[in-house]
């Protein structure tokens, strides 16, 4: 779904930042809206390993879950790889082949 969604764009900076809930050196965003020309609600955030240089981000669809993770310089994600698509959910828009499905 992501990867067809159509005229995607983030125009709002990704700026990382340090939680006291995460490790030290380990470094997150707040959600930054993906525009499109459909006007789903669809927003990205974030995480950098300073230590393995991973970057991970995870894009959701407001109200209904995540739809697409992607991961660099990441570990595998159990058998989904580092960069995939989460279980398919009834209450998503229809599932569509995604960039998401391919290992970065």
């Amino acid at each position: 779904m992501l990867r067809d969604l159509p005229d995607k764009e983030i125009a709002d900076d990704i700026v990382y930042r340090t939680d006291k809930n995460l490790p030290f050196g380990v470094f997150r965003t707040d959600q930054v809206k993906v525009d499109n020309s459909l006007d789903y609600p669809v927003v990205v955030e974030g995480h950098y390993t300073q230590v393995t240089g991973a970057v991970v981000f995870n894009f959701f669809l407001e109200g209904t879950g995540p739809i697409c993770r992607f991961e660099v310089n990441s570990t595998i994600h159990g058998d989904a790889g580092r960069t995939h698509t989460p279980s398919e959910d009834a209450s998503l828009p229809a599932p569509e082949p995604s960039v998401c499905d391919r290992a970065a």
